[in-house]
């Protein structure tokens, strides 16, 4: 007789998923100091979902960073241009999936999950080419458990 843990978790086809929006705000302050951190708790149920194994993170250094490292309400503006243009992007056809963003240390962070992420860079590229305000940087890897989004407590109700 096979456990409950043997059997393989079902989860949604890539069209039938459902794009949650419980969102969290959250100011964390550890060792490298304070992080505003944006989670959508919603994906919780997703964890390790075998369509969406890569995670990649794209991040803006600030211009104008304050001395806790954040933006200025300006700065602000041109960075929420930059995070619609990605989410429109990369999220609206569920190529991936945007589970949080981070705001620390001079610099903006945002985290989604694909299974494609050559698509996803060519789509982060288009970003990068229509940008002028700021210098997009990202980066993919492999994690098909969602470690770094469990890390920052998107498998949890519980804040950090």
């Amino acid at each position: 007789m096979r456990k409950k843990s043997d059997i393989e978790k079902a989860y949604p086809s890539k069209e039938a998923l459902e794009i949650p929006s419980e969102w969290s705000l959250m100011i964390v302050e550890d060792e490298e100091g304070p992080m505003v951190l944006r989670m959508n708790h919603g994906y919780k149920d997703l964890i390790g979902h075998p369509e969406y194994n890569f995670q990649v993170g794209v991040a803006v250094p600030l211009n104008n960073p304050t001395e806790a490292g954040f933006h200025e309400e300006e700065e602000g503006l041109e960075v929420a241009v930059i995070e619609e243009q990605l989410v429109e992007l990369l999220q609206n056809d569920k190529l991936a999936l945007f589970v949080f963003s981070q705001c620390s240390g001079g610099g903006k962070e945002w985290v989604f999950y694909t299974g494609n992420p050559d698509e996803v860079e060519k789509r982060i590229e288009a970003v990068r080419n229509s940008v002028t305000t700021h210098t997009l940087q990202n980066f993919s890897q492999e994690d098909p458990d969602w470690e770094i989004y469990q890390e920052f407590g998107g498998g949890s109700d519980q804040d950090l």
